[in-house]
């Protein structure tokens, strides 16, 4: 038999950056219909949900931040980027 997972257990750096990142995306999907994709603002709202955590976590989301498609909206970016972290 196996033992049961504790549910204190930290977890990884992989888990906490697809949190992360779902958190990113969930932001961007907030933005006002129309506003554009700009990955700088991406990356700021990557610095912002991760502060206080490891600089490999930041580091972590910001690798999974894809280039935005000309002409795509915020929103729609925030789409493709949780799909891309659910994958």
């Amino acid at each position: 038999m196996s033992e049961p997972i504790a549910v204190n257990e930290p977890l990884s750096v992989g888990e906490v950056v697809r949190r992360k990142t779902v958190e990113v995306a969930d932001l961007l999907r907030e933005f006002p219909a129309g506003s554009p994709a700009l990955l700088e603002e991406a990356q700021r709202l990557a610095n912002e949900q991760t502060q206080g955590e490891p600089a490999a976590v930041f580091a972590g989301v910001l690798a999974k931040l894809p280039q935005p498609l000309d002409g795509e909206t915020a929103r729609a970016y925030g789409t493709r980027l949780l799909v891309g972290v659910k994958r």
